[in-house]
């Protein structure tokens, strides 16, 4: 199922009838704080996101690299975090040959989504563009050098 159309439903759904009631207090969650890929070549991938999509390096270690995607809350930014799938030091590691991951979508203005496209394509990056009217967004969609779908959205409320 595509993952806009189930918030589509959703939203159409909240309008319609009023969220259930329940004891808990508002949620204190502010903001995405980081994501985390197990990749094949931290190399390749840190090119790609640095070099490709402009994400700053702010933390790096034989094993993994941590890149700034924008200020966060408190001092912690939103972050995606590349780890080694080759590094044995680890607990717990992913099979990485399969994923519940859909996609990671990054929120870019909407004066920005022509040039960065521009951009994309001029990197050698193959994009895939789409509007979702219901939600106002005007998705550009491309894949990461390990396959991972990557998304730059952008709102724009004159889109119906």
């Amino acid at each position: 199922m595509n993952p806009h159309s189930t918030l589509v439903a959703f939203r159409e759904s909240s309008k319609s009838s009023p969220p259930a009631k329940c004891n808990m207090a508002k949620s204190a969650i502010r903001g995405l704080g980081e994501v985390n890929l197990w990749v094949k070549d931290v190399e390749e991938m840190r090119r790609f996101y640095v070099d490709v999509l402009g994400l700053t390096p702010i933390h790096e270690s034989r094993i993994h690299i941590f890149l700034k995607v924008a200020d966060g809350y408190e001092g912690h930014p939103q972050v995606v975090a590349l780890f080694d799938s080759k590094f044995e030091g680890v607990d717990v590691k992913p099979d990485i040959r399969r994923s519940t991951l859909n996609h990671v979508a990054f929120e870019i203005p909407l004066r920005s989504y022509e040039l960065e496209k521009r951009r994309l394509k001029k990197a050698g990056v193959r994009v895939n563009e789409q509007l979702h009217r219901a939600a106002h967004w005007r998705s550009i969609y491309f894949h990461d050098p390990d396959g991972n779908q990557v998304e730059l959205v952008a709102f724009d409320k004159n889109l119906n």
